[in-house]
């Protein structure tokens, strides 16, 4: 595990308030271990493969269908459970996960949630400073 990805794994550990790495099946680890498989493939650019190994080294059992079945899930999790989008920002928010297109990522993912209007008013700025 990289440093990266332990400093990730210890934000969502610390926002969620549980261990995503614990074998449990209960609700509020699975969806943090969604979330810390959401940031692991979106942001560090992960694949499958990538994410089952680091959950094993740090003594979860898994394999790259249970990476896929989280993935899926994600969005579900997000739509449905109001608090845990509040912590999937709260996690994105808080990381500085350093690179711009990391960055980028965070904004592309999170551009659903803005309201209409303040959409108008971020283009109108951007396009007057970067003459779109």
């Amino acid at each position: 595990m990289t440093v990266l990805e332990m400093r990730i794994a210890n934000k969502v550990r610390s926002v969620t308030g549980v261990d995503p790495f614990k074998n449990t099946r209960k609700r509020e680890y699975v969806e943090a271990r969604s979330l810390l498989m959401y940031i692991y493939h979106k942001i560090c650019r992960l694949n499958y493969s990538q994410i089952t190994r680091v959950f094993q080294s740090q003594g979860k059992e898994m394999h790259h269908a249970t990476v896929i079945h989280g993935l899926r899930n994600f969005e579900m999790y997000k739509k449905f459970n109001p608090k845990f989008n509040e912590l999937v920002t709260d996690v994105l928010a808080q990381g500085s996960w350093g690179q711009t297109s990391q960055k980028r990522e965070y904004i592309k993912q999170r551009l659903g949630d803005i309201p209409k209007d303040v959409i108008e008013e971020v283009y109108d700025i951007v396009s007057f400073e970067y003459r779109i």
